[in-house]
């Protein structure tokens, strides 16, 4: 094998190795969670029990009733990412490569304008046009990174949406 065919395998086995560590993760996770409200929210039959308390925080959040664990008023107001870990880390992938691309056009820019040459206004247009491509898919990058505002529950980890 030359350099010119492991480099993509190792591309796509690397690609491959991250998206398993966020399902990995994300399964972990879930797991966790749906072992704790089992564990303690049924009673000796495995039939689940209805707790009340009393409401977990005071503060001027709405007081909204969980409707997974029945939990009266603990539902918090918090942010959670729109997509999975995967999905923002190739947002972070299309966001860095962006910025970068927006900056060396912006320096470019100020060289080619001070300087002035004969072929200067090609060279200024093609760099507004790379300015203008990096902005964009920066724009795209940073939807992918987004959060959303929800109400959690702070005992079994439900997520209702905001409206």
């Amino acid at each position: 094998m030359t350099l010119n065919e492991t480099v993509p395998l190792g591309l796509l086995f690397s690609i491959g190795a991250v998206v398993f560590f966020f399902w990995s993760k994300q399964k972990e996770k879930q797991q966790a969670v749906d072992k704790y409200i089992s564990d303690k929210y049924k009673n000796n039959n495995g039939i689940a029990i209805k707790r009340t308390s009393e409401p977990v925080h005071k503060s001027n959040q709405p007081q909204i009733d969980c409707h997974a664990c029945k939990l009266e008023s603990g539902m918090i107001s918090t942010d959670t990412p729109k997509f999975t870990g995967f999905i923002r880390f190739i947002g972070f992938i299309i966001v860095i490569p962006s910025i970068l691309g927006m900056v060396v056009s912006g320096i470019t820019f100020l060289e080619i304008s001070f300087k002035g040459s004969a072929g200067g206004a090609m060279a200024i247009g093609m760099i507004i046009f790379f300015f203008c491509l990096s902005a964009v898919s920066g724009l795209l990058g940073w939807i992918l990174l987004m959060k959303k505002k929800v109400f959690k529950c702070s005992r079994c980890g439900y997520i209702l949406d905001r409206a």
